[in-house]
């Protein structure tokens, strides 16, 4: 995912004076005169399945509400952030709906360019209407801005036809789970059906981090405390380093410079006999792998102290300058609620698990009507179950920590936003360059963890100062 420089951020979104001091000047609104309100809907689902639905939705909804359009608009995760902060601070209305960011999303609730909407939480059910019991709902102060339509979780993908030849039992530690990469390694094993274990990141891009920080989670490390103090110096991280490190011998030595396509399409081509991606993997073996449909099963990671794998909800916002604020509440309540919420989740099978309690019980549901859902039933299930363990650290800050010190098997859901994961430089890749550190320099766990520990502390204490931090 690309990022926006430090600055740029801040002169954007700063949650301090000038942010608030133009919003509390009054910015100016698009007229609401019309007798039609022409809703515009900003969605970052790009496959084709998606959005063809959310055409199909458009036209059900008008039908249903003739005095409300809505015109949508697309744009790439890539591109998610800077046009959604673009948009909501121009001063001027031009996206009603966005589809965001998550972490962007809580800096610029905070600023107020987002509309409050505890009366469409309550109307479609409250808090307990969402998974985790409302933890997933975007809170700031108690106030709510953003409802998920869909979870999203990291999961370890695997060939289950190589594994039961092989006689290897899915493996729940990280012994087992280092076991069986070493096996279908052909460099290790002469007779391995395939050429890499794993397919694992190792590149400084955002995928890398995004999908192994749930193995450092699991040991139970993490970048902030409860109450939001630098937590990232730990023995859990230097042990994390090592052990990573010493997984590179598993994938390719071009892993060093791997994005997300590359972890995805070296095990749908065969290369690797297992890989970390969130669920889109599924549909993606639908429509470019036929041949792997059924050989192909699902996995938590292993467990260590914790078991915990990569939260990714997906959620809808408001823009706090639209005209046509309950108009835009309605289209949202069609979005989450009914066929409509839980047909969307087929739109992309697997990667967008429940993010309702409704949504839920459409899921547990022996035949849904999915046909990727219904003829993998055990991948259906895993990926339901990942939900109870998967964390946000943008939601639950301190989590990880606080399970660890309490003997927990999981994180806490401790409902502490944390704007400061935010800070540029764990934008700008920290572990994954301390991961760069072990694996290409050469360096311990522990030393590479020191080498990138000021950058960090710098960036964040410049984060705090320039928004004013109290």
């Amino acid at each position: 995912m690309s990022r926006i420089n430090r600055r740029e951020f801040l002169r954007r979104t700063a949650i301090g004076g000038a942010g608030l001091a133009a919003l509390a000047g009054g910015l100016p609104l698009a007229s609401a005169q019309d007798e039609v309100a022409y809703i515009r809907f900003l969605s970052q689902e790009l496959d084709p399945p998606q959005v063809d639905a959310h055409r199909r939705n458009i036209r059900l909804f008008e039908e249903q509400h003739p005095d409300i359009r809505i015109e949508i608009q697309f744009t790439s995760a890539e591109q998610i952030v800077e046009r959604m902060i673009a948009t909501l601070t121009a001063g001027v209305r031009s996206i009603d709906v966005l589809q965001p960011n998550p972490a962007t999303a809580f800096a610029v609730a905070a600023q107020g360019y987002l509309l409050p909407i505890d009366d469409l939480v309550e109307e479609v059910g409250g808090d307990e209407f969402f998974y985790g019991n409302g933890a997933s709902v975007i809170k700031l102060d108690g106030v709510r801005y953003g409802v998920p339509f869909g979870g999203g979780t990291v999961m370890i993908w695997y060939r289950k036809d190589l594994f039961e030849e092989a006689g290897i039992e899915v493996p729940t530690t990280f012994e087992a789970f280092e076991a069986a990469a070493r096996h279908f390694t052909r460099a290790h094993n002469p007779d391995s059906p395939t050429e890499y274990g794993i397919s694992l990141p190792y590149g400084m891009t955002h995928a890398t981090g995004f999908n192994v920080e749930p193995f450092w989670w699991a040991m139970g490390g993490d970048y902030f405390d409860g109450d939001l103090n630098i937590a990232f110096e730990s023995d859990a991280t230097a042990n994390f380093l090592d052990w990573y490190g010493s997984m590179f011998q598993y994938t390719a030595e071009a892993s060093t410079g791997w994005s997300w396509g590359d972890l995805i399409n070296t095990f749908l081509t065969g290369q690797s006999a297992m890989t970390l991606y969130l669920g889109r993997v599924l549909s993606r073996a639908y429509q470019n792998a036929p041949d792997l449909v059924g050989r192909i099963g699902v996995m938590h990671f292993p467990k260590d102290k914790l078991q915990i794998t990569q939260d990714d909800p997906n959620y809808y916002v408001i823009n706090a300058q639209t005209p046509y604020p309950e108009a835009c509440k309605e289209w949202v309540k069609f979005l989450v609620t009914g066929d409509v919420a839980n047909e969307f989740l087929c739109t992309v099978p697997g990667h967008l698990p429940p993010a309702t309690a409704a949504q839920q019980e459409w899921w547990s549901q022996d035949v849904t009507g999915c046909a990727p859902l219904d003829e993998n039933p055990d991948i259906k299930r895993i990926i339901g179950e990942s939900v109870e363990f998967a964390y946000t650290p943008i939601l639950h800050a301190g989590g990880v920590l606080q399970a660890v010190e309490q003997g927990l098997e999981t994180f806490v859901p401790t409902g502490i936003a944390n704007p400061l994961i935010m800070a540029p430089t764990i934008s700008d890749l920290t572990l994954e360059r301390a991961i760069q550190e072990v694996v290409i320099n050469g360096r311990s766990g522990r030393e590479a963890m020191m080498e990138v520990l000021p950058g960090l502390e710098e960036a964040v204490n410049n984060l705090k100062t320039e928004i004013g931090w109290s």
